[in-house]
């Protein structure tokens, strides 16, 4: 399996994450001389990131701090019944 993913890293995601790296790069050179410099400089970024996540197979979600302070919470109750 490791080795399927190294051929498709190297044929398939490289070129196209070259490519993508490149239009995003021209995008928010081009859209921040343009103006509004911090939308360009964000959301062509973002964009990028995650385009490349779902290329290279990385799957992934965010929790956001309140969702964290209430697993948090749910961790320590469960810690405090084993012991």
């Amino acid at each position: 399996m490791k080795i399927l993913y190294s051929i498709y890293q190297i044929c398939f995601a490289l070129p196209v994450l070259l490519l993508l790296t490149i239009l995003t790069a021209l995008t928010t050179i081009v859209g921040s001389m343009i103006g509004g410099a911090h939308i360009w400089g964000y959301y062509p970024a973002k964009v990028w990131s995650r385009l490349v996540c779902y290329l290279l197979l990385l799957f992934f979600f965010a929790v956001s701090r309140k969702d964290k302070a209430i697993w948090a919470f749910m961790l320590l109750l469960v810690c405090q019944e084993h012991i």
